[in-house]
């Protein structure tokens, strides 16, 4: 996280939000994904600053936290340190930023902005919150939740990825073309965040727990080794990067360090009877079967193995 944004937390204003001074002052063409990212950061001081207008002169009040909707997907990632520190200031201070709500039609209030904070306030056992209650257009607020959360820089390239997955999702056919115009970002970045889905379902359970452990470039690489038959080695230095710092090329190094696994060695024989076939046994690890020529010569077999396999499991019941 950025020194003002710290900073900003040490001081109780507890807003991550305003980071203007993170922004480029000449015009430029980014080209890395990272760099495409920071130059998004003014379309989502934009779009905060349209919302601030909305809040009007009443000011912030304080909220029912009963009353407060919490969508998942939007509460941004803080590592243990900085959310340490953020509940260390809010144990003692009061709250400057107030937490950001809409009004819905059944009383509630959906919480646009200020998941942590209100977390923790939870955490420290307080029923309510200051909020401001803003009243803005459907449009604004998606694309607000959108840049602010999704394309934040804060935000790790794995919760980036869970964001497109959503927008994906909310929108059948959306392609990654579609995502690329949609986000401003280019196909390549847009593709290196969907690397993440190649990886299998144990990466995921880590990652939820951990998002910053593996970056854009490693995500790609990774789900290489994987489609390579190293899916557990894979998750194997995902899971040490989760229990000890490590840096991308450690993690990789990890990944890469055993061999991919070796499919299960197949084996057949064909029995005739004179000649013609009769049986084709087919042997791998601990799996056994056998393929008839006839289905009649199959249940004539299937009777004998039957009392055979009787005989042996009885005879291992009774040697135990």
């Amino acid at each position: 996280m950025a020194t003002k944004n710290r900073l900003l937390m040490k001081s109780a204003a507890v807003s991550t939000d305003d980071l203007d001074d993170d922004l480029p002052k000449e015009p430029y063409e980014p080209r890395t994904a990272p760099g495409q990212l920071m130059g998004l950061q003014a379309k989502v001081l934009a779009l905060e600053e349209e919302l601030r207008k909305t809040r009007g002169t009443a000011g912030a009040v304080d909220l029912d936290r009963n009353l407060i909707v919490r969508i998942p997907g939007r509460q941004r990632h803080l590592d243990q340190q900085d959310y340490a520190e953020l509940k260390a200031n809010l144990t003692v201070n009061q709250l400057v930023t107030p937490v950001t709500v809409r009004a819905l039609a059944d009383g509630k209030y959906e919480l646009l902005a200020g998941y942590n904070r209100d977390q923790i306030y939870g955490e420290l056992g307080r029923t309510t919150i200051k909020a401001w209650i803003i009243d803005a257009d459907e449009a604004d607020i998606e694309a607000l939740a959108f840049y602010s959360n999704l394309l934040h820089p804060d935000l790790t390239p794995y919760e980036k990825y869970c964001g497109l997955k959503k927008i994906q999702a909310s929108d059948e056919g959306l392609s990654q073309q579609d995502l690329a115009k949609k986000t401003g970002l280019s196909e390549a970045t847009i593709s290196q965040l969907m690397a993440f889905g190649r990886l299998p379902a144990e990466a995921h359970a880590l990652l939820e727990k951990n998002p910053g452990i593996v970056g854009f470039d490693t995500a790609a690489k990774l789900a290489i080794l994987v489609e390579r038959g190293k899916s557990n080695e894979v998750v194997k230095a995902i899971e040490a990067a989760s229990a000890r710092q490590m840096t991308q090329s450690e993690l990789l190094r990890v990944a890469e360090a055993s061999k991919p696994q070796q499919p299960a060695k197949r084996q057949e024989t064909t029995f005739k009877a004179g000649r013609r076939n009769y049986c084709k046994l087919i042997t791998a690890q601990k799996t056994l079967r056998l393929d008839f020529a006839t289905e009649e010569e199959r249940e004539e077999f299937e009777g004998r193995v039957r009392i055979l396999l009787e005989e042996i499991s009885n005879s291992k019941k009774q040697a135990s």
